[in-house]
């Protein structure tokens, strides 16, 4: 039902809009859940490219996508992509913790 979902997103709002990313996001979560980090980790990625062409009102959860991709990506023994992908979030974190400041 979830690719399903994905599909009829693509299908009515196009493939690189927000309904569909989110949409995604589930389906990440499902193949988490279900034990297949390498098609979790396509997704997760997906939504991380689209994250970077959408920095304002178009992202999908950044920091939540890019842990769930750190994460999948230490699953499938991939240590030194999971390292840069955590390294970027932290510069992430970095850059919203300095601006928030008075």
């Amino acid at each position: 039902m979830a690719v399903r979902a994905v599909e009829q997103f693509a299908r009515s709002d196009g493939l690189n809009s927000k309904p569909t990313m989110n949409a995604l996001w589930n389906l990440g979560q499902i193949y988490i859940d279900n034990g297949k980090p390498a098609k979790a980790e396509q997704v997760f990625r997906a939504i991380a490219i689209y994250n970077s062409k959408n920095p304002k009102d178009g992202t999908v959860m950044p920091y939540q996508v890019l842990r769930a991709w750190s994460k999948s990506l230490r699953t499938l023994g991939r240590k030194k992509d999971a390292e840069r992908i955590e390294a970027q979030l932290e510069r992430t974190s970095s850059k919203t913790q300095t601006k928030s400041r008075p």
